[in-house]
């Protein structure tokens, strides 16, 4: 999410020349934040039936209604936003850095558009937020008896919300300028925040719960929106880039310096529906990583050793302390 910001901020800020040691370094630390997930899973480029497995599980992760973290996109934004729930109204409203952001670029604006060459509906256009989308989720909370935030799919919420903010927009799209666009960027930043407040505060959900549902609703469409735009097409890429030839190999020497066990008959694979699938032949979770992973090393030796002998000398002894365990009872003899 930062690289993405950082990304848009750059785009903002194209027409001033900053360097090309400035734009190398940024546009570097972005790509490593984006990208950093997906190369650090050590089965990202098993196969193309993995890649899309785990894309349709991710996707049935983002599109599901449920109350568990780990089934469902919307409670685990719930958690999230629980976080804030002690917090005073005040603080996450006017107390946050979006906020002195949305102020310095309020002034921003004014110097491009002033008041006085702007009639009454014109410079709400330009100096407010785009309020319709959060005007529709409150008449959404109200028809689902303050549930809409549970009940409505968010990938079509999300969709409305794009639909309506461009409208709004275009509207006033004579009055565009970068200066504008960048301060409706602002100011929706700055309303994320207040959402998230205020769907979080235990008190607007005990005395106004329409308003707690309808900023939970919005705040929540915009973020699956923005999850989405980022975890679609860096999937499919990294999926694409599974047909490569050699890259998982190359992979897996880039994280762990050694090669994959399919080599050495470690492993066995058996084919499913959706492509290859790898089965490794030790119930051991802890010996399964090192295994598959790591075969050299000494946890997998000591693992297919099924019994032990006492330890008779002082060295054996103490080489027998200073290796770990890992959970396994020793058999004495």
């Amino acid at each position: 999410y930062d690289a993405l910001e950082v990304v848009l901020f750059i785009i903002f800020s194209a027409a001033q020349d900053y360097g090309t040691g400035f734009y190398f370094c940024t546009g570097f630390s972005a790509t490593s934040w984006l990208i950093a997930p997906f190369l650090f899973n050590p089965r990202q480029f098993e196969s193309m039936g993995q890649s899309l497995s785990d894309f349709r599980e991710w996707m049935t992760w983002m599109t599901k209604l449920d109350e568990k973290e780990e089934v469902s996109w919307y409670a685990w934004q719930v958690s999230l936003q629980e976080v804030r729930r002690n917090k005073f109204i005040l603080q996450f409203v006017i107390g946050n850095c979006r906020f002195l952001a949305a102020l310095c670029t309020l002034g921003l604006v004014v110097s491009v558009h002033p008041f006085h060459s702007l009639n009454v509906v014109s410079a709400c256009l330009i100096y407010l937020p785009c309020l319709s989308h959060l005007v529709v989720c409150l008449f959404l909370s109200i028809g689902f008896s303050c549930k809409a935030s549970g009940r409505v799919p968010y990938i079509l919420i999300a969709t409305l919300a794009v639909v309506l903010t461009l409208l709004e927009i275009a509207v006033s799209a004579h009055l565009l300028t970068p200066a504008v666009i960048f301060h409706k960027y602002i100011l929706l930043r700055w309303m994320l925040e207040t959402a998230d407040g205020l769907a979080a505060n235990p008190s607007v959900k005990a005395f106004l719960p329409f308003v707690h549902d309808a900023c939970r609703l919005w705040a929540f469409s915009w973020r699956f929106l923005r999850d989405m735009a980022l975890g679609v097409p860096l999937a499919l890429l990294f999926c694409a880039m599974t047909c490569i030839p050699c890259l998982n190999s190359l992979h897996t020497l880039f994280l762990f310096h050694t090669r994959r066990p399919k080599e050495e008959g470690l492993v066995v694979e058996d084919a499913d529906e959706n492509g290859s699938s790898t089965h490794l032949v030790d119930p051991d979770p802890i010996r399964n990583f090192f295994r598959t992973f790591a075969p050299e090393s000494s946890v997998v030796v000591r693992g297919d050793r099924r019994r032990r002998k006492r330890p008779t000398g002082r060295s054996s002894l103490r080489a027998t302390q200073s290796e770990p365990n890992f959970g396994e009872q020793e058999e004495l003899t």
